[in-house]
């Protein structure tokens, strides 16, 4: 875990959630890992980032002790930015990165837990969505594996052992369409008032938890099933937050086995996960349109 604030040249690292998409809201356990192909740094130019400055007010009127807010306010002032390759609303953690980065280069050092940094985290974020778990900034932070489980979060410093299993069947594609159209959380919370989708969701607490567990090889349940059963689950609960592009190659792959697709963070645009239940070669020839990215 990072001790020390980085220099000028570090960067924090996107997130990815593999599991807890949404039943992390309710207590559910979850697991993230860093995605390095998109991330932030912060550089210095000649004008000032206006979008830090409503962030240093936001902070200052917390009057938060674990911030140098002397020191973040001068550099605004100085003109440093967090220039970030991080696509806002794509599933992937811009918000999360931002405030990853504000605590890593202005926190006051000191030792804590995983948990506490992952509460001064959510109160960072929470600037930018009214409300925040602190878990994607946590992930951004680290640049490591993290998981919460039973509401205790860890820091899971090896992701070796799930890149080997993952590296050849979890892909990420892109549905080239913005989060515009529907606010996920909102629409989450209306959704929760319906007993029918009430028990959907428990039973995607229960295909997410083992998830985790195989991944973590806890258990040796079968991940082409799990993926399959959470695929439908938010196939048949979850449709609005599937992007439109998406919908047909969705339901083939629930269809004839082939793949399964699920969700990458709140969805509603950007990218989705899709598990590969047949070769890359199979699914390319099947889907040349498609583009697969590679995540491990």
């Amino acid at each position: 875990m990072k001790t020390e604030s980085p220099t000028t040249q570090d960067r924090i690292p996107a997130k990815l959630l593999l599991a807890g998409e949404f039943t992390v809201l309710i207590g559910g356990n979850t697991l993230g890992v860093p995605f390095q192909h998109f991330y932030g740094v912060w550089t210095k130019k000649e004008t000032q980032d206006t979008r830090l400055k409503e962030l240093y007010i936001f902070l200052a009127k917390k009057n938060l002790a674990f911030i140098d807010l002397n020191r973040f306010l001068a550099d605004i002032e100085l003109g440093w930015w967090f220039e970030s390759t991080i696509r806002e609303g794509y599933g992937l953690g811009s918000s999360g990165a931002l405030s990853a980065g504000i605590l890593a280069r202005y926190g006051i050092p000191d030792h804590v837990t995983p948990n506490i940094i992952q509460q001064r985290l959510a109160i960072i974020e929470s600037f930018y969505h009214g409300t925040s778990s602190g878990f994607d900034p946590l992930i951004a932070y680290t640049a490591s594996m993290c998981m919460v489980r039973n509401l205790e979060t860890s820091v899971l410093n090896n992701n070796s052992q799930i890149a080997d299993v993952l590296r050849t069947k979890l892909f990420l594609i892109d549905s080239n369409t913005p989060r515009d159209t529907i606010v996920p959380i909102e629409w989450f919370y209306i959704q929760l008032s319906q007993p029918a989708f009430k028990e959907a969701l428990d039973e995607l607490n229960q295909l997410n938890d083992k998830l985790i567990r195989t991944l973590l090889k806890e258990t040796g349940e079968n991940l082409s099933l799990i993926f399959s059963k959470i695929s439908q689950i938010q196939s048949e609960h979850f449709q609005p937050l599937i992007a439109d592009p998406l919908k047909n190659i969705w339901s083939q792959g629930l269809l004839h086995k082939t793949h399964y697709c699920k969700l990458c963070g709140k969805g509603g645009g950007g990218y989705y996960f899709i598990w590969l239940n047949c070769t890359q070669v199979e699914f390319q020839a099947r889907y040349p349109a498609i583009e697969l990215i590679q995540i491990f």
